[in-house]
């Protein structure tokens, strides 16, 4: 069995204070966002129809502002929208925002494996990129997800567990053995991953659009990927 000391209650009580915050914190940040920039994005992930916005599921919006906010770039000064707020926010040490806030300029984007459910409280994840196992408090996730399922999302890294920065999207079993797998392994192979797993910006940019782009096209298909 796995090391499960990261979802001891300390932990889940303070995920539960950092979420509450996050919603409120979340709607500060989207905000800021141009009206072009979230036009642009959505025309990246392909959720314009006619020029309009369309969303089967709510969520999907979720996954949109998560885009807009980490991977679409200004073209004055190249920062995103996290950035931006961060160094707007100015919050003070120690406080939940502070703490929120160096998460977010620390997030980073992949597609993860479940290894291990602990029941009502998260998962261990396997980074398929990094290859480094992640301890995720979630409780929804620890309710509902299963072994081997995987998914495409953003982490932001808290001290000693991590958390979802935005909804996670389950991946169909056949699109990722005829397409996914091999995008992973060619980004790997990139050689544009840091120490901590993460991409470079623009990297990271592709890599999540054409992830989120795969797992739409599965949306209907009631499946999730194994490995």
């Amino acid at each position: 069995m796995r090391d499960q000391s990261a979802f001891n209650e300390d932990n889940m009580a303070f995920y539960k204070q950092l979420r509450e915050e996050g919603k409120k914190l979340n709607q500060r940040v989207t905000r800021l966002l141009s009206r072009q920039a979230v036009t642009e994005c959505a025309k990246k992930l392909r959720m314009l129809k006619k020029g309009v916005l369309a969303f089967e599921e709510q969520m999907m919006m979720d996954v949109l502002m998560d885009y807009c906010i980490y991977n679409h770039r200004y073209r004055h000064g190249g920062q995103n929208t996290a950035r931006i707020f961060a160094d707007e926010a100015r919050p003070s040490p120690g406080s939940l925002d502070h703490t929120l806030i160096q998460a977010m300029l620390g997030a980073w984007y992949s597609v993860f494996g479940v290894v291990e459910v602990i029941e009502d409280r998260g998962v261990i994840l396997l980074d398929l990129l990094s290859e480094r196992e992640i301890p995720l408090i979630d409780r929804g996730l620890g309710s509902t997800a299963v072994r081997y399922l995987m998914l495409a999302g953003r982490i932001l890294p808290m001290p000693g567990f991590c958390m979802t920065a935005g909804a996670f999207l389950p991946l169909d079993p056949e699109l990722m053995k005829s397409e996914g797998f091999a995008l992973i392994e060619r980004v790997r192979r990139s050689r544009h991953i840091d120490e901590h797993g993460r991409l470079a910006p623009g990297l990271e940019a592709a890599f999540a659009a054409s992830m989120i782009r795969l797992a739409l096209r599965s949306q209907n298909a009631g499946k999730v990927a194994y490995v």
